[in-house]
């Protein structure tokens, strides 16, 4: 088992969920709340 290996995936796949939840998490929160900018 490769365990760098391991965390590079584990790392790239955290980076795709953070991505993820910027993108559409602000819209999210921007149609939900008409309140914020």
């Amino acid at each position: 088992m490769n365990i760098k290996k391991l965390i590079q995936n584990f790392e790239q796949e955290q980076n795709c969920q953070v991505v993820y939840i910027t993108m559409y998490g602000s819209k999210l929160y921007g149609t939900d709340n008409p309140n914020s900018d």
